[in-house]
């Protein structure tokens, strides 16, 4: 099982709501963001936080996550978490 398949397997099973899935692709995710307006990131890829500053971002914690987070970022230990914000569980 790949991540994408795993992320829309997650996604389903938790019955999260959402207009729009964009799950592979750095330059696809670019795209759709440089369109939409109201998003939320679900991605360890820190490169794409200055890029879109009005976006907000959620964010697995990883060896590499910065000691700084910007405002619109939430960094995340446990998959609840993001379960929590979109209060579906």
């Amino acid at each position: 099982l790949g991540v994408a398949s795993a992320t829309a397997n997650w996604l389903d099973r938790w019955g999260v709501k959402r207009n729009l899935t964009v799950l592979e692709g750095k330059s696809s995710k670019i795209d759709v963001a440089s369109q939409e307006r109201d998003l939320i990131w679900i991605d360890d890829d820190t490169s794409l936080w200055p890029m879109f500053p009005n976006h907000e971002f959620w964010h697995p914690r990883k060896p590499w996550t910065p000691k700084k987070i910007p405002k619109n970022v939430r960094v995340f230990d446990s998959w609840d978490q993001p379960l929590d914000w979109l209060d579906v569980t």
